[in-house]
């Protein structure tokens, strides 16, 4: 009998089969996970203003904004505004 058969207790190779595709993928997303969890790190250390209005820059189509919720826009319209008044 093998490890995996002492531990659940069955000799059944349906659910030897099932439990140790479970424990792959239980492993697998973990590690994913730690990965993700070092990217983020490493990500937000490099982090700064400038990069984030950079990259927002970057993504921005080129039409202002219908409707804002209170954000910072990227032009300031009042420094666009007519000398002559």
């Amino acid at each position: 009998m093998g490890q995996l058969e002492i531990l659940i207790g069955f000799d059944n190779p349906e659910i030897i089969r099932l439990v140790a595709k479970a424990e792959g993928e239980a492993q697998s997303t973990l590690v994913r996970a730690k990965a993700q969890a070092t990217a983020n790190k490493l990500l937000q250390t490099t982090l700064s203003q400038s990069l984030i209005q950079s990259k927002a820059i970057d993504k921005w189509d080129g039409r202002l904004p219908q409707i804002t919720g209170g954000a910072t826009p990227f032009i300031d319209l009042k420094s666009l505004k007519s000398t002559k008044e």
